[in-house]
């Protein structure tokens, strides 16, 4: 699902206490790799049941839904790497609410991306499968059903997505999905008071090296200058704060604010 580009700012709640982000210094003992645009990661495109499983496993699945009702993005805008960054959030608020989400929500959501792809001039298979979504939902299925429709649309995306690879804009549209998801998941662990399990859902050392290297290198010359130093600043804080095991109310806190900036931007 995570690949639907290729084939109004988001209406978030502000963290009750403003946290004082730390400056955190990156470690020397490793560099990062160079950018591959299409590395073939599975864990960087994770199918929507695998999403759905880890949340309910943790027990956070209807917390992060409640947050991300309130999610709604303008994603026909002009600006493309806003377009697509502001279309990956959406579908990464998708990917949260998905299964325990009526099907008129959700559809809302799907107008919402289709509106971001035709804007990015998408004309190929992610209008095509976003239409076949609206009428499957149209028919109010059953959340089962739901599930087993986005996982073969993902899987059907995935197969068609390498001759798409070269797009400039895939790695943005994947950070929205990314980060949206992970605001959305930093919230629902406040709203159950439980940050413990914030390292087994937030600890992705690949998906943090795939984005860093990005930032570091293409992204320097397509994300927005204002947004690139505290970008690089977010991601660092990811890569060391999720680390930890168990994370702190702190370390949540922290989590969210910074994703909650730079989601802000958008």
């Amino acid at each position: 699902m995570l690949l639907l580009l290729f084939a109004c700012t988001g209406a978030l709640e502000p963290a009750s206490d403003a946290v004082e982000l730390p400056v955190v210094e990156a470690s020397t003992e490793s560099e990062l790799p160079t950018f591959d645009a299409w590395p073939e990661d599975p864990e960087l495109m994770p199918a929507p049941s695998l999403v759905a499983l880890s949340l309910q496993t943790h027990g956070v699945q209807a917390a992060c839904a409640e947050y991300a009702a309130q999610v709604s993005y303008k994603t026909d805008v002009s600006v493309s790497t806003i377009a697509a960054a502001r279309t990956g959030a959406e579908i990464g608020a998708l990917l949260v609410e998905a299964p325990v989400t009526e099907s008129a929500k959700l559809a809302e959501r799907v107008q919402r991306i289709q509106a971001g792809l035709a804007s990015l001039n998408d004309e190929g298979l992610g209008l095509q499968e976003t239409s076949k979504l609206l009428v499957f939902l149209s028919q109010d299925p059953a959340p089962a059903q739901v599930s087993i429709q986005l996982d073969q649309l993902h899987a059907g995306l995935l197969m068609n997505m390498e001759s798409q690879s070269n797009n400039e804009l895939l790695p943005v549209l994947l950070a929205g999905a990314w980060m949206q998801a992970y605001l959305l998941i930093a919230q629902g662990l406040q709203a159950i008071d439980n940050p413990g399990p914030g390292h087994a859902l937030f600890h992705h050392p690949h998906v943090g090296e795939y984005f860093s290297a990005y930032v570091a290198s293409t992204g320097q010359d397509t994300i927005p200058s204002g947004m690139l130093a505290p970008l690089e600043q977010t991601l660092l804080n990811l890569r060391m704060i999720t680390q930890k095991d168990p994370m702190s109310d702190k370390d949540l806190a922290t989590v969210r604010q910074g994703l909650d900036d730079i989601l802000g931007m958008l």
